[in-house]
């Protein structure tokens, strides 16, 4: 399936992979709380203690 993306890969390849992310997260049907343990699953194995995991968005 192909899917729509307004920024170009050759312009800017960062926003474009991350639209492209957020279409394959939306086509599983992955939600947010099962991101959140994933991404502190991350932090606490590589021990990336520059990084931090926030909870709540403005």
């Amino acid at each position: 399936m192909e899917t729509s993306n307004d920024y170009k890969k050759e312009d800017d390849f960062a926003l474009w992979e991350l639209h492209m992310i957020r279409h394959k997260m939306a086509e599983t049907k992955i939600d947010l709380k099962k991101i959140r343990l994933n991404t502190q699953k991350i932090i606490q194995k590589y021990k990336l203690k520059n990084l931090r995991f926030v909870t709540k968005q403005n």
